[in-house]
């Protein structure tokens, strides 16, 4: 397509709309949410604290969204000198070199990274094109010179999600019936169930190492050789990895948590969810996950073109 697209009807906002999200951030949504977490688990769990002056180790990763979401969470739970009261220790999080982290447990699972664990990705373009035909046949129409598909309209309906928590208000919201809302859940749902869940071949390894580290922590002991992917360092001292707190905050994504509740074993959520069609499921990923992580648009500008939007990892 050579020009600009011109807009009408529903879609007219595009004609002026530009990109302002950012890749990768910790939104004010997510910082209240985060904060308003710790403030409910100081009323549920607070009494566990041992008022004895003696601080507890809190663990997460060094992505600077995830060490927010830490302070954010601590804040809430302890009030803002939370520093008094816990230390933080920061788990290297990154693509090279090797670093055993649980709570990044995809960078040390090669496959979970590769072609052979896109099944989540499949199933959520293949329903897709299910739930959301009207709504393409309905929108393609108000993009005269733009060929409009079902997965610009599956990237309309993300752009609502991510607009509304990072700016507070999206104009793709409004596009969207109540049913095909229902099924852009169903499609989050899905794809977590093939990409990090039991329809996935690497969801167990991803999150089995967060598993020992559980084990041994029930247990009273260190681990004291190489397992799974455990960081041997961190996981043998007990300045790094305690045995005898009543609390312990771990903060983890979205993806690596559903690794880790699959390498448990929690077969209520290991319904095979089809693609045309929803089914009454257990795993639903807004009740259990409450966040899908930072939308990363590597072009996104309906009026040259080209939307893609890349969630996750």
């Amino acid at each position: 397509m050579t020009g600009k697209a011109n807009y009408t009807g529903q879609l007219s906002f595009l004609n002026n709309w530009t990109y302002k999200l950012g890749a990768e951030i910790l939104t004010p949504v997510g910082k209240q949410e985060l904060f308003d977490s710790g403030v409910l688990h100081q009323y549920q769990y607070g009494h566990l604290y041992p008022n004895n002056g003696s601080k507890i180790i809190a663990r997460s990763t060094t992505q600077s969204r995830m060490t927010e979401s830490a302070e954010y969470f601590l804040a809430g739970f302890f009030g803002l000198a939370w520093q008094n009261n816990a230390t933080l220790e920061l788990m290297i999080e990154a693509t090279t070199g090797v670093w055993n982290n649980t709570l990044a447990g995809y960078d040390n699972c090669n496959n979970s990274n590769a072609n052979v664990n896109t099944g989540g990705t499949n199933a959520t373009n293949q329903w897709a094109s299910v739930y959301l035909a009207n709504a393409t046949a309905r929108l393609s129409p108000m993009a005269p010179g733009f060929n409009w598909t079902v997965t610009d309209t599956y990237n309309a309906q993300s752009l609502c999600a991510y607009e509304t928590v990072a700016l507070g208000y999206s104009s793709f919201c409004g596009l969207f019936t109540y049913q095909e809302w229902q099924g852009y859940e169903y499609s989050v749902d899905i794809n977590f169930a093939g990409n990090n869940a039991f329809q996935s071949p690497t969801g167990r390894a991803v999150g089995i190492g967060y598993v020992q580290e559980v084990l041994a922590r029930l247990n009273h002991h260190t681990i004291n050789a190489p397992v799974a992917q455990t960081n041997f360092t961190l996981d043998n001292m007990t300045s790094t990895f305690p045995l005898d707190q009543s609390l312990y905050f771990d903060f983890s994504h979205d993806t690596n948590i559903m690794g880790i509740l699959t390498a448990f074993g929690f077969t209520q959520f290991a319904t095979y969810l089809p693609t045309d069609h929803i089914i009454a499921h257990d795993l639903i990923v807004s009740h259990m996950v409450t966040f899908v992580d930072t939308c990363s648009l590597t072009s996104a500008d309906f009026r040259t073109g080209t939307i893609r939007c890349t969630t996750g990892y």
